[in-house]
């Protein structure tokens, strides 16, 4: 019996298996990398709301990250987007793609009294 036929054949068989769960990793990932730049943004675009600096945050954020601001009353609620596109094979069955990632937050409007 040849034992190095037999490390091979395994080897095959669990080699796909194995790169599939690594780029599950990879695209899990890249999402959380990615909320959590999107939440430490979402800090630097509400200072910079409060200071009066709005032309300069689509100039930080670039063009691949969505700002909507919504009104209700004394409060605002800023919401932050980003698409990314996922890399795994079969991936698009759990999640959509591109994936969208959002994060907001309701702040009070001191500046409407």
């Amino acid at each position: 019996m040849n034992k190095k036929g037999q490390t091979l054949v395994e080897f095959v068989i669990i080699l796909p298996v194995f790169l599939l769960i690594l780029f599950y990793v990879i695209d899990f990932g890249r999402i959380i990398y990615s909320k959590n730049k999107l939440e430490n943004s979402l800090n630097d675009v509400i200072f910079m709301m409060e200071n009066n600096s709005d032309g300069s945050i689509t100039n930080m954020l670039g063009n691949k990250v969505t700002v909507n601001v919504s009104n209700f009353g004394n409060y605002k609620t800023i919401t932050l987007s980003q698409k990314i596109n996922l890399i795994a094979p079969g991936f698009n069955l759990i999640l959509d793609n591109p994936y969208e990632i959002k994060v907001s937050r309701v702040i009070y409007d001191e500046t409407t009294e």
